[in-house]
């Protein structure tokens, strides 16, 4: 068997069986690339400079 640089195939996924798992199904990849995309910015921010958010009003308890 010749080895070759080609990535694996993935596994097919079962074609959704309605509408909402077809969206739910969408959501869930595109929060995972959001997400994804996020982490790759803020790590980006960091590396120019950008200091980390402060925490919002109120959201820590007074002295």
């Amino acid at each position: 068997m010749a080895e070759t640089d080609e990535a694996p195939a993935k596994t097919p996924e079962p074609a959704p069986s309605s509408d909402d798992d077809a969206r739910a199904a969408a959501a869930a990849v595109n929060r995972k690339r959001a997400l994804a995309e996020w982490e790759e910015n803020k790590k980006r921010w960091r590396d120019m400079g950008v200091p980390p958010a402060l925490p919002a009003a109120g959201s820590t308890p007074k002295k």
